[in-house]
């Protein structure tokens, strides 16, 4: 029962992480600052949630002496909250850039930004359910995703580079943060697909 709440409260700091990710994006796409400002006060809750099951991790340690599977469970589990709470942390600075932008992003860099936030968010989610399930196999395919966000990245930073003139320094710079925030997504999630296998 111990173990079972341990994944399932993982788990559910997945979702606020995944959600407060969503939201980010959203803000900035449409300008949104008050979404913005409540998803930097909502990374209070996952920090809370995180340090519950770190310290929930460490209990179960303490109560049932574990070897072997277990004992692995609840260390890949304490490097895994860690690399949520980080996601946590870069919705916040995704949410930062719609508060600092003049405008919300032309449909040229919306749609880099939706489809970066897009393979993030399915990277992070279906690698977060092979490590609920203990699937070594999916976190090893998942992982491969990572490329994908990659070439995306380098993509949104050229046209970024040569195609928008009319937009502020401060807008540019901005936009380049969030390209940067939504790879190191996928990366968290790599992270996350490694300590599942």
């Amino acid at each position: 029962q111990d173990e079972q709440d341990i994944r399932e409260n993982t788990a559910a700091i997945a979702a606020l992480v995944g959600d407060a990710l969503k939201n980010a994006v959203h803000a900035v796409r449409t300008g949104n600052q008050k979404l913005a400002n409540l998803t930097v006060l909502g990374d209070g809750e996952i920090n809370r949630a995180v340090r519950a099951v770190d310290h929930d991790c460490h209990r179960f340690i303490v109560r049932h002496l574990p070897s072997a599977g277990h004992l692995r469970l609840m260390s890949a589990t304490i490097r895994a909250v860690i690399a949520l709470e980080r996601i946590g942390d870069y919705a916040v600075s995704i949410a930062r850039v719609a508060t600092r932008m003049s405008s919300p992003p032309d449909q040229q860099l919306a749609t880099a930004m939706d489809n970066m936030a897009a393979e993030s968010a399915e990277m992070l989610e279906r690698a977060m359910q092979a490590f609920v399930e203990g699937n070594a196999e999916q976190a090893k395919a998942i992982a491969l995703m990572a490329d994908q966000v990659e070439r995306l990245r380098a993509g949104a930073l050229d046209d970024l580079a040569h195609g928008h003139a009319e937009r502020s320094t401060d807008d540019l710079f901005a936009m380049f943060t969030l390209y940067s925030m939504l790879e190191r997504v996928s990366d968290q999630a790599k992270n996350l697909c490694e300590e599942a296998v």
